[in-house]
């Protein structure tokens, strides 16, 4: 296989012990479609196909209202999305793709909660009913430090955690105090002026804090 961007790709003469090596357009590898273009568009459809297959077989269980919503949506994230998601730190993902999944998850979402389409609810109304959104596959291939999709200020802060910092914390200065909070502060905040530092870990204050 070659992998290239042009439209006509090269051929190979390739030879081992005096046979030809043959070249394919696409083959799997881990269970990952790889194809000579270099992009994602067939895997992410085929493991979309996939998901809503197995969603289907599961649909007595996953559509019974007799089990929680929140119980049926960990139930989904395990079965039917982490079979969407794997591999998808490999993706190279378009505004295209990113609708497949938009998609998909809106589709799981309105048969849990039995939402017919004769009811015609727009997306944002099915939201209400969503007890907990499935992570993303672009948050899982940011969260590789240095992935070059990734903004720079990414980098810097998960490289920092990994070299034993906390997350970055913001220092609120208001008129005669300073508070300290998550970075993620609302936007508008009557605020004069902030700046994010770094401290080192103390695990002892973390599991504190967090519990």
């Amino acid at each position: 296989m070659v992998i290239s961007r042009e439209k006509v790709i090269p051929l190979i003469d390739i030879k081992i012990d005096g046979e030809r090596v043959e070249q394919v357009a696409n083959f799997t590898y881990l269970g990952h479609w790889i194809t000579e273009d270099g992009r994602s568009d067939q895997e992410v459809k085929r493991r979309i196909g996939m998901a809503n297959n197995t969603f289907s077989r599961m649909s007595k269980l996953l559509t019974n209202r007799r089990i929680s919503f929140a119980t049926r949506s960990r139930l989904t994230k395990c079965y039917v999305w982490s079979i969407f998601l794997y591999a998808c730190e490999t993706w190279t993902l378009n505004a295209s793709l990113e609708r497949n999944r938009e998609a998909l998850e809106m589709w799981l979402y309105r048969r849990m909660a039995r939402i017919s389409w004769k009811e015609k609810k727009k997306n944002k109304e099915c939201d209400t009913v969503r007890v907990l959104k499935v992570s993303n596959a672009e948050n899982r291939r940011l969260g590789r430090v240095g992935w070059p999709v990734g903004s720079a200020a990414y980098r810097r802060d998960s490289a920092f955690s990994i070299l034993g910092f906390l997350q970055p914390r913001t220092y609120v200065d208001n008129d005669m105090n300073r508070s300290l909070g998550r970075v993620g502060l609302p936007v508008g905040s009557a605020v004069h002026s902030y700046r994010t530092g770094y401290v080192l870990a103390d695990p002892e204050s973390e599991l504190k804090a967090l519990g």
